[in-house]
Formats: C-alpha cells, sequence, structure tokens
C-alpha cells in the first residue's frame, strides 16, 4: 500500500506543470547618450528601470542597460531608434528574463549565466534564448528580424505573440496551443558563432492566417479555445506548416565584419555584481566609464559627420 502512494505521488509530480508567476525584473542604466527616454521622460546614469519602463533611443544616440537582481551578468546597448522592455516570470526555480526589442538594433553581451536564470530576447517575430554570448538584434519597421551571433550560440525559433498571454499549464491543456507550442519548438534553428539569420516580419500573420486560428487565439479564454475551434481541422493546418515558414535558414558573417563588431564590446562589459549592487561604488565605475564611452562616442559621431560632408 506504501509503494502505491508513492507511486501515484510520483506520477503526480511527472504530470505536474511548474508554478508560474510575473516578477519584475530590473536594469541599470549604465550609459546614455543624446535623446534616451522612458515613457517619454529623459533617463540619467546609474537609474534603475522596471518592467514598468518603456525605453527609447533617439537619433544619434546610445544606452547601455546591466541586468540587475540577478546573477547573471549582463549588458544591453541600445542603438538609435530603439524600442526595449525587459519582463520576466519565474517558471519553477527558473526565473526567465525577457528582453523585448520592438525596433532598432540591440547587442547583447551575456558574459556570466546563473543556472537559475533563462535570457531571452524577443521581438515581434521571433524569440531568441541564450546561455553566455555575444549576439546582435535587428528590427525594421515592418518588423523583419535579423539575428547576428558573434560568438556562443542562440536557439532561435519563430514567434506568435498571441500565444504569450497563455500560461505553460493553459497551454498544455489546450489541444490548440499545445499543437502549436509543439510545431513551433521543433521548428527551433540554432544559429551558431560567425552566422546570421533573418525572419520575414509577416511570418507569424501568415501562420496564423494558414491555420486559420488568429482571431480565436488573440479574442478568446483559454478555457474556451478548443470548444470554438474545429480541432481536428486546426490541428491539421498546423502540422502542415512547412519547413520554409518554420525553419530559418543560416548564413556565414563575413569575418572582417564579425571581428568590427566584436570590437564595441569592449565598451560593455558587465560591472561585476558586488560592484553593481553597492549603490555608492556603482555610480563611481558607472561614471568613469560613461566618460571614456561619451568620447569616444562624440569622436566617431564627428568623424562620420565629417567624411558626410566632405
Amino acid at each position: 500500500m506504501k509503494l502505491l502512494r508513492i507511486l501515484f505521488v510520483l506520477i503526480l509530480l511527472v504530470g505536474c506543470t511548474p508554478k508560474e508567476e510575473i516578477i519584475h525584473p530590473k536594469g541599470i542604466i549604465i550609459t546614455t547618450i543624446g535623446d534616451v527616454r522612458s515613457n517619454g521622460k529623459n533617463v540619467s546614469l546609474s537609474q534603475e528601470i522596471t518592467d514598468n519602463d518603456n525605453i527609447y533611443v533617439g537619433k544619434n544616440s546610445l544606452c547601455d542597460i546591466q541586468l540587475l537582481d540577478s546573477e547573471s551578468l549582463v549588458v544591453i546597448r541600445l542603438k538609435p531608434y530603439s524600442k526595449f522592455k525587459l519582463t520576466g516570470k519565474m517558471i519553477g526555480s527558473t526565473k526567465e528574463n525577457y528582453f523585448h526589442v520592438e525596433l532598432g538594433n540591440a547587442i547583447f553581451n551575456v558574459a556570466k549565466m546563473s543556472s537559475d536564470d533563462k535570457i531571452i530576447t524577443k521581438t515581434p517575430v521571433t524569440t531568441a534564448g541564450v546561455r553566455g554570448t555575444k549576439y546582435e538584434v535587428n528590427v525594421n519597421s515592418n518588423k523583419t528580424t535579423n539575428i547576428i551571433v558573434l560568438e556562443g550560440e542562440v536557439a532561435t525559433k519563430v514567434r506568435i505573440p498571441e500565444l504569450d498571454k497563455y500560461s505553460k499549464s493553459e497551454i498544455k491543456n489546450s489541444k490548440i496551443l499545445k499543437k502549436l507550442d509543439g510545431v513551433l519548438d521543433d521548428g527551433e534553428t540554432k544559429i551558431s558563432e560567425g552566422e546570421s539569420t533573418q525572419i520575414a516580419g509577416d511570418t507569424n500573420s501568415r501562420i496564423l492566417k494558414k491555420t486559420g486560428i488568429g482571431d480565436k487565439l488573440a479574442n478568446t479564454k483559454p478555457e474556451d479555445l478548443d470548444k470554438n475551434i474545429e480541432v481536428g481541422k486546426a490541428e491539421d493546418e498546423i502540422s502542415k506548416l512547412e519547413d520554409e515558414e518554420l525553419k530559418l535558414e543560416t548564413k556565414k558573417l563575413d569575418p572582417k565584419v564579425r571581428e568590427r563588431k566584436l570590437k564595441e564590446y569592449d565598451q560593455i562589459n558587465p560591472f561585476e555584481k558586488k560592484v553593481i549592487n553597492d549603490k555608492t561604488e556603482r555610480k563611481k565605475v558607472i561614471n568613469a566609464r560613461f566618460k571614456k564611452i561619451e568620447k569616444d562616442w562624440l569622436q566617431q559621431l564627428q568623424e562620420f559627420l565629417n567624411n558626410l560632408f566632405k
């Protein structure tokens, strides 16, 4: 009898979905040059940001953000005309940090990863998971996304933003959501060091149109989803999604281009945890680095303008 109870508990544990809750990750501004705003207000050096902040970087401007409250050491550099937001979830014992790049150019230096953390970059059409690497994300005005991996590896797949509102438990308990999520996972592509990939801006809308579940996915409660969709037909259409829609083609990066891009990462090495968490000490080191970066940045801008008007 005791053995049966143990087996029953083990079966329940295997079938359980980890507890999921929204968390509020923080970052700190370690460089800000030019027009950098959060929710329309200018940001300042050493300012902390949260998931309530929508960061915008304007023309000829620059912003570096380091992740706080984490064992991982991560810096994000946002280039001109970029839009960025930080969110997160705790799933079981794992902290998932989501870096949303809605527009523009962002480069990431994941210098150290904690085993309890996940770093996930989201654009309007793709999700990219990393484990300690240097990579770049470009999102243009039609949502087309380019990902360039300079060091390490990035696992990338097509993103359906409408799926984000559902918990892992809700996805698991819905035939439609589970099928779609599984197909997207199967299409995951690993982008290796020195490779790049491009995802068309209309990829997710084409998938939703082809499968016929777009409107229902956006406007139906999870518990009613399978009731309001012809499940068998939708599952068949999802199964028919072709590699060209899900599998991402990778291209080799010119070694000289890679070498040139890597030089910029010297400016965005993360500060050690003991320094960045000490509010007095971090102001000193942030100010010291900022002065050097500002000087280099303005010099590069002046050289560019001089060449432009020759």
